[in-house]
């Protein structure tokens, strides 16, 4: 008969739940998403439905089974002895023909091999045992004990039969010792005999050359101690230099070892860099930047005394100074206290003012022809922070017609000097 009942049809496929809570279930607490339950719903209804359109009724399957039972194989295929292709006809017992041997009930009638390998064993005077399953051929290897032949003996020995299996024709083996030379056992050998060329007779322990006392040095093999190895061996150093040498022991090896290079050319460098082991990675030359700054209070000794010592090649020296030709300028407007100028060597004039009062801006005096520079030079400030009055400052400016000013430079136009005051200035003119 066909399905009648309505399939529960649900199209929502959902999300199926993780393995573990399949095998867990539910618990008293759980509250399961929807899409559980339409996973659950919709995979039910899809195998009802696949039930339905690719299963049979149970009216479909028993109407197979008659329809089965009820067709009738034609006698052309049914044969009463083995044919390929052909149904194989049983006796009237119900059994396979004849010509089939073997037994179908159970193991074959012959066979290639036991389906249970058993155990062959001897007992009685002889032991032994073996594996037997029929696919190949045995041995046993049979043990005699000595008790069961001395048994088999005494039970044949007596009188007349030839035999004693306690004595050898009525005797004990003492009866046959031999007469002649030493006794079965005894205390040394009759002829002392040479082991390793050391005579040995059995009366004392023997020590043969190159074996020791215990007798258990290994006599494979290289010696104990040797003049030299077998084999010559490489020893070899790397790293941070190299070398290496055969040594075979018999003589000492000098190995002449070579430092690596460190990458820097060889030369003479005023500043290095040196790496944790000491070897020099780099070299320069020092550079200005590479001489700190340091307070003339710092230098203890080394000081120059003179001006050559410091460099100065274009001063003069005050043992010059006092050895040189002055001479009294002639003052003007006004000016009171003393100037002097005299010409050096290397054409420069020197000038030295002890003013007391002057006017700044105007000629202070008349330089003489050969003491005149070729050209204006203007103010140059000759101190600052002097005895001056009212001045904080002064320089002197000289023209290019030989005429001296003596200036303020802050400005002021009249100057006086509570003391007299000695200041100095040199300018070049040429021979």
């Amino acid at each position: 008969m066909t399905f009648t009942k309505p399939l529960p049809e649900w199209n929502a496929v959902g999300t199926e739940p993780p393995q573990t809570k399949k095998d867990a279930g539910w618990a008293a607490s759980d509250k399961p998403p929807a899409d559980w339950f339409n996973w659950f719903f919709n995979l039910v209804y899809l195998a009802l439905q696949e039930l339905q359109q690719s299963g049979y009724t149970k009216d479909e399957i028993t109407q197979a089974i008659t329809n089965a039972i009820n067709t009738v194989v034609p006698n052309s295929q049914v044969s009463a002895t083995a044919v390929a292709n052909k149904l194989l006809l049983l006796n009237s017992s119900a059994k396979l023909p004849a010509s089939i041997t073997g037994n179908a009930d159970g193991n074959a009638a012959t066979a290639s091999k036991l389906q249970t390998s058993r155990t062959i064993g001897l007992g009685g005077d002889a032991t032994g045992s073996a594996s037997f399953d029929g696919s190949a051929n045995i041995s046993i290897s049979a043990v005699l004990t000595a008790e069961s032949v001395l048994a088999k003996l005494l039970t044949v020995d007596g009188s007349g039969s030839g035999l004693d299996a306690d004595l050898l024709d009525g005797h004990d083996s003492s009866y046959f010792l031999p007469t002649a030379g030493n006794a079965p056992t005894a205390s040394k050998l009759a002829t002392a005999r040479n082991i390793g060329g050391v005579p040995f007779d059995g009366s004392s322990d023997i020590s043969l050359p190159g074996v020791n006392a215990a007798g258990n040095q290994s006599t494979s093999g290289n010696a104990e101690t040797a003049s030299k190895l077998a084999t010559a061996r490489t020893l070899s150093i790397s790293g941070d230099g190299t070398t290496s040498g055969s040594f075979d022991g018999s003589a000492n090896l000098a190995l002449s070892f070579a430092l690596a290079a460190s990458g820097v050319t060889a030369g003479t460098y005023t500043k290095l860099t040196v790496d944790a082991k000491g070897r020099v990675t780099s070299g320069t030359q020092l550079a200005s930047a590479d001489i700190p700054a340091l307070d003339w209070s710092k230098i203890a000794t080394g000081k120059p005394t003179t001006l050559s010592g410091y460099g100065i090649i274009d001063a003069v020296s005050a043992s010059n100074l006092a050895n040189m030709q002055w001479y009294d300028a002639v003052l003007q407007n006004g000016a009171t206290g003393t100037c002097k100028y005299a010409k050096g060597a290397l054409g420069v004039v020197h000038l030295m003012f002890n003013i007391l009062n002057w006017y700044s801006g105007n000629v202070l005096f008349q330089l003489p022809t050969g003491c005149i520079p070729s050209f204006n030079i203007g103010t140059v400030a000759l101190n600052y922070n002097l005895n001056l009055g009212n001045y904080n400052a002064v320089g002197v400016r000289i023209n290019s017609d030989g005429k001296v000013y003596l200036n303020a430079l802050d400005g002021t136009s009249i100057g006086t000097s509570s003391a007299p005051t000695v200041l100095t200035t040199s300018f070049w003119v040429g021979d």
